[in-house]
């Protein structure tokens, strides 16, 4: 492997961003550019780690450290290709971004299909990234030995305890290991038992993977390797990690040491604070994967292997956009002052009458720390029926009715309640409500802020609150529609009677229905949120009157005026469905109509605009978008008196904004929508209306619409539309809509390719379902279904707010809508506190976008304290050591990071409060601690001129195939007419009809074969044909295939193979297919012959159709039920595959009159499950022959290669 530049890097890799600079090219000279700053940090991390072996990329938090870590990647496998990568991820849901980001970097920024990184095909990656949710996955996947990148969650090195790891399982992976410990076993026996657990495990992914006794892996990277600052620690995460990746004994189990076997080659750090709680923090974490480094100071480690740039947006560092803002908050009220001055006053007594019985003076108890119990929780102690314990990161610290002060504070509440008649209020609390509540009707979409607290309570206590204001706000808009009778009373309803009340609003409206259509229910919410509202109460009023609760049985009931209400845009034969439909042209003109769709009696509107659409496209893009979102068939047209209808986006793009800076935006995100393809436009469509109807106010307010004019005249059907466009029309600048909308374009392609991992065509299947029923306000903690909420959060639709404990502050994006944060509890340290605000201080974010349109934007920070009380010594002494640390932490030097607050001597506010951060103030340019200087790192490094070495066509490939094909079925065989983006991997199609009359349509698909890359040295593909066959689960053609006249031939048959598919409900549920592999044998010849083509081909029609027809009678699945009509012809030319070729014969292999096959019994399955792993198992057969269960793998024996001898059996062993 060689050295490489930027330069050379990127001619294969493209580190922008952004469809108007894809021809991006590296310039040494250029300032600020984040693409040059990856591209260079890329290129040097790589030369360290050919250098050193191992190497720390540290930018500062948002600097794109997987984007670099990813171009390492990609330039290891083009050196040497059949490296493997393994990957650590801090926790499940940034392992699964590490998946999504990798596939959207080759897909993006990868320049070059060449079969190497980048199918020719589709431009996927042609190597799938495995993530594996356990240590015993990951073993799992190992044993396979094919997978090149696995990808796992760094808390499974702490749990090889689990009740998951059998003793089965233990000999199944082939380890030589007892479990013998169990609940009963001393903490030490399960230590010791993890550490050699761990040691057996290395050794066998040695024997599995290592070649000639090197490194099983030649890549590790471990993504927030700050995790690992205690590595020389006690704890069972260090045992493990220090057991598994290098064989090493830290507690000292073993009398003789382990000989040393480090798991990979090359190490690649990432984390942009390796001094996390101590400088020695660094030298802990990189000894750890090399021994190198043992003893050695931060100062030579970081100057040996580290690259650390900082962070800027549009050429500013933090200091300079950053406002840091002290909220100080009094008690206003003489009964609050009295309050807190009798808690500080019984808390003291209390903590010295407990110190007076501890005997211990280690364990005496400091007052002045525990009355920090105050600052968050305190008011809700009285409320018994929270159980917070309940939730994974609860700890008894976390729940205060357990804490020390517990007691005391329950106590004075009650006395205070009886007093005044309420509980005490917390004023801290109320400064934050203020700032989270949406101020008024015209502020529909207040800025999305991220709140921060140290206690689980405080999480669901200010969500609940901020909801109560939400639910004021709805209620004014409901009683201002002016269509309610005591709507001033809704408020003080509960939520029953309110849901009866509209209930029996819905009688009332029936009159307006359409028809009588039993209404669509709504999406449920998930576990974790039905959890969270049934619980703690954290649910909106007014918003769950849209949903439609279910009884028992999971049956819609309990309807209401304004579930009925949202359902008549979900429901296609109601005219409101077609009001998030895309404009006539795909831009901004509106429909004309006169002719509508039926079916049966009922009107199809939202069919109706989608035929209008189809007819108005180019046929190339008809299919193409219409056969997959399955335009209606069997529909009748009539004509009707015209109608001229608009959409949501029609009204936006032709309306006139009287505020200039709307109307900017507008046109901005109009040349950004008119770039969508006509794919990307319907997917929009349907995020655009998931988000309005299910996570957005203004649901609330085109129900206050509709009913006030519902009020004013009886208007039905179209009518009542029109009447609805015009006041959304009417409205749209002035309530935020035009806002949000324009919020959802621009950032909708950057949101589903990064942040979902989703591709172009996936936009038609996508059901966006993680905005349903999301709320204004969301509580986060460690049971929390993160990863759905975290979607959302990424949008301009609900949540608005997320209050999270500490889970969110780490390895995660929050910044694509929000640019605030609010630190109710602080970080315990000042690496914390960046990390926090890390989330919203990204690139290619809110704030990236802001300072982009206006240098003088600005990003707030918040930190509300209790004046005068020891939350402002705390606050005060943190903003103190944080000011004085964090030049300090950035240089990675030497820093004290106690927070613990000198009580002797109060620092004086004038002083400490010139510590905020303040971009008024003029910074001094920050220089780079550990930078990439192009004139000194790439000195003297020669590169080649960077060339495609790989010359395969696919159109070579594939033509001699198509040759054939069209030779032997003539106008039968068909082409799919595909693009170069299209990820669809079917290829061609054969309509065939028997000389009986009876049709067996044949689909071909292919792709690329990734467990072909270690065992051949050319690419492989694969060609999977198969034809759809009736299926019966309570038959499953059994009994034909062993023991009819079909059991010679399947049994026989070692490549033909029945499949299920369970997940399918089309015709394609239960098929018949034969998988081929396909690959070069020398410059001009594939493996595949004709005869062995059309012979394999020939048997698989006749032993399908005849097997049906044996099976179910006449029935028969026609060629027009699953061919599409928009195939191409091909003209057969005379270059078609080669002629059988003479196979040298091999006692390894058993033969039979037409094929050379290897098979193997396996353990007893259910006859389904077989035909589920020949569905999931290409190339190999499971099959029952009498009463044993077989495996087999098989070649036509005419033209049996050695190459695919070796190919077949390396997969069928690891298969097994």
């Amino acid at each position: 492997m060689f050295k490489i530049t930027p330069k050379y890097l990127t001619h294969y890799i493209n580190f922008y961003y952004g469809k108007d600079n894809c021809n991006w090219k590296y310039d040494k000279d250029e300032d600020n550019n984040i693409a040059k700053i990856q591209a260079e940090g890329t290129a040097k991390l790589w030369n360290l780690l050919l250098e050193k072996d191992i190497a720390l990329l540290a930018d500062e938090v948002g600097m794109g450290k997987t984007y670099q870590a990813l171009g390492v990647m990609l330039t290891l496998w083009l050196q040497k290709p059949d490296a493997k990568v393994l990957l650590y991820a801090p926790n499940e849901n940034v392992a699964i971004k590490w998946v999504n980001e990798y596939n959207n970097f080759i897909r993006y920024h990868y320049r070059i299909s060449d079969d190497k990184i980048k199918s020719t095909i589709n431009g996927s990656p042609l190597r799938q990234a495995v993530y594996c949710d356990s240590h015993l996955e990951l073993m799992k996947n190992l044993q396979t030995r094919w997978p090149s990148l696995y990808i796992c969650k760094t808390s499974s090195l702490s749990n090889l305890l689990s009740d998951k790891i059998t003793q089965d399982e233990i000999n199944n992976l082939e380890i030589n290991k007892i479990k013998d410990i169990n609940d009963n076993s001393t903490e030490d026996d399960k230590a010791k038992w993890m550490y050699e657990f761990a040691i057996k495990c290395n050794e066998q992914i040695y024997k599995w993977l290592s070649k000639d006794g090197k490194s099983p892996f030649d890549l590790l990277i471990f993504d927030e390797a700050h995790y690992l600052r205690r590595a020389e620690s006690n704890s069972n995460k260090s045992i493990v990690a220090n057991a598994f990746f290098s064989k090493r004994d830290i507690k000292k189990f073993d009398k003789i040491p382990p000989v040393l076997a480090t798991l990979a080659d090359k190490v690649l750090l990432l984390t942009a604070t390796p001094n996390h709680s101590s400088p020695k923090n660094i030298e802990s974490i990189v000894s750890l994967f090399n021994q190198n480094f043992k003893g050695k100071n931060a100062l030579e480690i970081l100057t040996a292997i580290c690259v650390r740039r900082f962070r800027r947006l549009e050429g500013k560092t933090k200091h300079e956009y950053r406002r840091e803002i002290d909220e100080p908050v009094n008690m206003d009220t003489l009964k609050e002052k009295i309050f807190f001055a009798t808690y500080q006053r019984a808390l003291v007594k209390h903590k010295a009458e407990l110190n007076k019985k501890n005997k211990s003076n280690e364990h005496k108890l400091n007052p002045y720390r525990i009355l920090l119990g105050y600052l968050e929780g305190f008011e809700f102690l009285p409320n018994k029926t929270i159980q917070y314990k309940k939730f994974k990161d609860s700890t008894k610290s976390d729940n205060f009715e357990n804490r020390e002060d517990g007691e005391v504070i329950r106590e004075l509440s009650e006395k205070y309640k009886r007093a005044y008649g309420h509980y005490p209020e917390h004023p801290k609390y109320i400064k934050t409500i203020e700032q989270l509540q949406p101020s008024s009707i015209n502020n529909m979409q207040p800025d999305k802020k991220v709140v921060f607290v140290r206690r689980i309570p405080s999480v669901f206590e200010i969500s609940r609150r901020v909801i109560k204001e939400y639910d004021n706000l709805y209620f004014d808009i409901l009683h201002k529609s002016n269509a309610f009778v005591d709507s001033k009373n809704f408020k003080k309803l509960g939520e029953k009677k309110l849901r009866k009340k509209f209930a029996e609003l819905k009688k009332d409206a029936a009159e307006q229905e359409e028809d009588n259509t039993p209404v669509q229910v709504a999406p449920e919410p998930n576990d974790s949120q039905k959890k969270i509202t049934d619980l703690y109460n954290v649910e909106s009023k007014v918003y769950s009157l849209f949903t439609i609760k279910k009884d028992d049985n999971n049956k819609a009931t309990n309807s209401t005026d304004c579930s009925n209400f949202r359902n008549r845009f979900l429901k296609k034969d109601q005219i409101f469905s077609v009001f998030f439909e895309p404009a006539m042209d795909y831009q901004k003109k509106s429909y004309i109509i006169d002719t509508i769709y039926y079916n049966g009696d009922k009107r199809q509107y939202r069919d109706t605009l989608k035929h209008i659409r189809y007819n108005a496209l180019p046929e190339n893009e008809q299919f193409k978008v219409y056969g997959k979102i399955n335009l209606e068939s069997g529909l009748t047209e009539e004509k009707a008196k015209s109608l001229h209808l608009e959409t949501i986006l029609t009204i936006l793009f032709n309306l006139q904004y009287k505020d200039s800076a709307i109307a900017n935006k507008i046109l901005q995100a109009e040349k950004v929508y008119n770039d969508f393809s006509v794919i990307e436009k319907e997917g929009f469509s349907k995020y655009l209306e998931k988000g309005i109807l299910f996570s957005s106010s203004f649901l609330v307010v085109f129900y206050a619409n509709m009913k006030t004019i519902a009020g004013k005249k009886n208007y039905r059907g179209e009518e009542l539309y029109v009447e609805f466009c015009n006041s959304v029309k009417n409205n749209m600048e002035a309530n935020g809509l035009a806002d949000l909308i324009c919020k959802a374009i621009m950032t909708f392609r950057i949101f589903y390719r990064k942040e979902l991992g989703k591709t172009e065509e996936d936009l038609l299947e996508e059901t966006w379902s993680f905005l349903s029923n999301t709320m204004p306000v969301y509580p986060v903690c460690a049971d929390t279904n993160r990863n759905s909420i975290l979607k959302a959060f990424n949008t301009p639709f609900f949540p608005n707010t997320l209050i999270s404990t500490s889970v969110l502050q780490e390895g995660v994006d929050l910044h694509y809508h929000c640019n605030e944060v609010i630190h109710y509890g602080l970080a315990w340290t000042q690496g914390d506190n960046e990390q926090r605000v890390g989330r919203v201080d990204r690139l290619n974010g809110k704030m990236d976008l802001l300072l982009q349109s206006n240098p003088k934007a600005e990003l707030p920070v918040h930190y509300p304290y209790l004046q005068n009380t020891i939350d402002e010594d705390q606050t005060s002494r943190f903003i103190l050591r944080k000011h004085e640390a964090e030049k300090l932490i950035d240089q990675f030097k030497n820093i004290n990071v106690s927070n613990e607050i000198n009580y002797t001597e109060r620092v004086p506010p004038e002083i400490w409060k010139k510590c905020f951060n303040n971009p008024d103030t003029l910074y001094e340019d920050i220089k780079d601690p550990y930078p990439v200087v192009h004139d000194i790192d790439f000195k003297n490094i020669e590169v080649v001129p960077f060339t495609i070495t790989n010359t395969l066509k696919i159109s070579d490939f594939l033509h001699p195939i198509f040759n054939s094909l069209a030779l032997r079925f003539k106008d039968e065989f068909m082409l799919y007419n595909k693009d170069a983006t299209t990820t669809d991997t079917k290829l061609f199609a054969i309509k065939h009809v028997r000389e009986n009359g009876r049709h067996q349509p044949v689909i071909a698909e292919f792709d690329y074969y990734e467990r072909g890359l270690n065992i051949l040295p050319n690419p492989v593909y694969y060609l999977r044909i198969k034809t759809p066959i009736f299926y019966n689960r309570h038959n499953q053609y059994d009994n034909q295939t062993r023991f009819g006249r079909f059991k010679d031939v399947y049994a026989d048959n070692p490549i033909i193979k029945i499949c299920l598919d369970d997940k399918r409900k089309d015709a394609f549920k239960c098929f018949v297919c034969i998988d081929l592999p396909l690959f070069y044998i020398n410059q001009s010849e594939i493996n595949l012959s004709h005869t062995e083509l059309i012979h394999l081909i020939e048997e698989l029609i006749t032993f399908s159709d005849e097997l049906e027809k044996q099976y179910t009678g006449n029935a028969d699945i026609q060629n027009k039920r699953i061919i599409e009509n928009d195939l191409v012809n091909w003209s057969a030319k005379k270059n078609t595959l080669p002629q059988d070729r003479i196979s040298e014969r091999d006692s390894k292999w058993k033969a039979n009159s037409h094929y050379v096959f290897k098979e193997k019994s396996v353990e007893e399955m259910p006859i389904y499950k077989l035909y589920a792993q020949n569905k999931d198992n290409l190339f190999v057969k499971y099959y029952r022959n009498y009463q044993q269960n077989f495996a087999a793998v098989g070649i036509y024996k005419k033209d049996a290669l050695a190459e695919e001898k070796k190919l077949l059996e390396t997969i069928f062993q690891n298969t097994l």
